[in-house]
């Protein structure tokens, strides 16, 4: 799906079901590593594509002006290791 275009977008931390806060997103993200994404992929499944899926998030997303800031600042960079987002 990723190959083809399809706009897959990451959505573990929805507060419902057997999803803990803050650590289901890390996990899926690892598991979209694991399934071949690159680290770009990655990151782009939990900050652009949702904002291109859902209207209500169209301010937020990328790093622009007249946007939200909504962003998290590491020690590394999740382009080299993902892992770093889980103490940002």
């Amino acid at each position: 799906m990723n190959e083809a275009g399809i706009n897959i977008i990451c959505e573990t931390d929805s507060g419902i079901g057997i999803t803990a806060p803050g650590y289901s997103i890390l996990k899926e993200l690892l598991l979209y590593k694991e399934a071949g994404f690159s680290n770009y992929e990655v990151l782009k499944t939990a900050t652009i594509n949702p904002s291109k899926a859902h209207k209500e998030l169209s301010q937020i997303g990328t790093i622009e002006n007249g946007k939200l800031a909504n962003f998290i600042l590491n020690s590394k960079n999740p382009l080299e290791d993902l892992r770093v987002l889980k103490n940002p």
